[in-house]
């Protein structure tokens, strides 16, 4: 992995699909591109001031509330790729983030756009964008998809597809479950024949509340038209619902 920025405010970073990273068809997931996402724009918070260090001072973390990608096509196993990343303005709660990831090519193959919450640690409440300092300098850089993330539908499906628990690997640095986490759980209620056929075009995703160690908690998948589902996670002790997800599939993998 290699990274550089450049005084447009784009962070550009580089990553090498290794042989215990790829599918069984020899290329990238989507949660490891989330995983990428995650990476770089950590990378490059840090860089611009407002990073781990800064949050750790000041007993704060950053919490993607928010994302949607969209994918024309994955990374095989050995290529490398250029994730994109640059702030992207800030509302009365949420801080915006695009994306774009480029092949070995430097064709644009995916693009995403992200919504994040700044969250006090002690209050364990999000803190307003205007009490914060200036996080995401200005920049004229287009963004990379027409619109922001939105409010994923609700499900009317209530059976569950598979039940989870959540481990102690599942846990990051802040000791919440890794966003990335959350899109591998939901990805598990298609089976291998599904996953072989199609290719995953769009996820939006919303993150609700947090897991934690030892929830126990049930997936639920509800087909509408057979290649746009809904997804939702719920913890089984107080039926809270922590994640909802919507995915395309192109059929034509």
């Amino acid at each position: 992995m290699t990274s550089h920025q450049n005084p447009g405010l784009i962070w550009r970073e580089a990553y090498t699909i290794r042989s215990y990273e790829a599918d069984a068809q020899g290329k990238a997931t989507m949660p490891l591109l989330c995983r990428f996402m995650q990476e770089s724009a950590s990378n490059h918070a840090e860089h611009l001031g407002f990073g781990i260090s800064w949050l750790a001072e000041n007993d704060f973390a950053w919490f993607l509330t928010r994302q949607l990608i969209r994918m024309d096509a994955y990374p095989k196993l050995g290529e490398t790729i250029q994730v994109l990343t640059w702030p992207k303005g800030r509302d009365r709660l949420l801080w915006y983030r695009d994306f774009k990831i480029l092949d070995s090519s430097d064709s644009v193959i995916g693009r995403a756009v992200t919504a994040w919450l700044v969250i006090d640690l002690e209050k364990r409440r999000p803190r307003r964008t205007d009490t914060l300092p200036p996080l995401h300098p200005p920049n004229d850089v287009e963004s990379a998809l027409p619109r922001r993330p939105g409010k994923v539908t609700a499900l009317s499906e209530s059976t569950p597809s598979h039940s989870i628990r959540v481990g102690y690997r599942d846990l990051d640095v802040n000791e919440h479950v890794n966003s990335a986490r959350y899109v591998e759980w939901v990805l598990d209620a298609f089976d291998a024949g599904f996953l072989k056929s199609h290719r995953l075009e769009e996820l939006e995703v919303n993150y609700l509340a947090e897991a934690l160690y030892g929830d126990e908690l049930s997936a639920i998948c509800e087909d509408t038209d057979g290649q746009t589902f809904l997804h939702s996670l719920v913890r089984d002790s107080d039926k809270l619902e922590l994640f909802r997800a919507r995915t395309h599939w192109d059929p034509t993998r």
